[in-house]
């Protein structure tokens, strides 16, 4: 309390019971604007940084399942979110923000590559990219929740859109003939700056086909290869930026991953 012209008065507007002290409103709102950043930023860490294999769509109560013929996958990172699609080399990319630990909004999605595959696979992905609305304009299928539960040995991550409908995704890929065999090729550094180098685990030489394409879907290098250990790919004279880089092998099978140039 503080005694002035004007008489008794008091300089703080709220009284902290457990400390005993009286505190500033000003403490209140740095407090406030805090508690509400971490909140609103603090993502499920089990959601991040791993592929998540699309097993099923439930879209106006039908179920969409995956199979031999069709595939999808998704990457939730820190500040974006990414889809892919190998068999049809396509997917979408969108800023993502996270509320809690259960529900994120997609921002300003949009497709990234689409070849065209066979017809179950292009409508196998055009339903998980209409299940996000990126073809919608904004608020888009916004918000979203989910949920990760453990299912066995594998993690089940369902993510539920503002119309109710569900996509269901677990950690296991399908056993397929048509995937690609990722495992045996790696390539690093990533982020890049000048070269970036391509290792294979695989004893025999390899034909493959390495196309890299901007975030726009626009082809930017094409170049074979008779794989047999390494492959150094110069990207000197690219600007900086997200990149995607897609491997294919001799059956036609692929691959697409994603790759920083800083």
């Amino acid at each position: 309390m503080v005694f002035g012209k004007k008489g008794l008065y008091c300089k703080y507007d709220f009284f902290c019971l457990s400390c005993g002290k009286f505190l500033d409103m000003k403490f209140l709102y740095i407090f406030s604007f805090l508690f509400t950043y971490a909140i609103c930023n603090a993502q499920n860490t089990a959601l991040l940084d791993r592929e998540w294999f699309l097993n099923e769509m439930i879209l106006n109560g039908e179920s969409f399942p995956r199979t031999q013929n069709v595939d999808g996958s998704a990457y939730f990172y820190e500040e974006e979110v990414y889809t892919s699609h190998p068999m049809c080399k396509g997917g979408f990319t969108g800023g993502i923000i996270y509320y809690g630990t259960d529900a994120f909004e997609i921002i300003e999605p949009y497709e990234l590559i689409d070849f065209g595959c066979n017809p179950d696979a292009t409508a196998f992905m055009g339903r998980h990219h209409s299940f996000y609305g990126i073809n919608n304009v904004p608020p888009y299928n916004n918000p979203f929740d989910y949920i990760i539960e453990a299912d066995g040995n594998e993690q089940m991550l369902t993510v539920t859109n503002v119309n109710g409908d569900q996509a269901i995704y677990g950690t296991q890929p399908i056993l397929s003939t048509h995937r690609f065999n990722e495992n045996s090729i790696v390539f690093y550094p990533n982020p890049v700056k000048n070269e970036l180098i391509l290792r294979t685990s695989q004893p025999n030489a390899e034909s493959l086909k390495i196309k890299i394409y901007n975030m726009e879907g626009k082809l930017l290098k094409s170049e074979g290869f008779n794989f047999q250990k390494e492959v150094i790919l110069d990207i000197s004279n690219f600007s900086k930026g997200l990149y995607f880089l897609n491997i294919e092998d001799e059956n036609g099978n692929s691959t697409t991953n994603k790759f920083i140039i800083e």
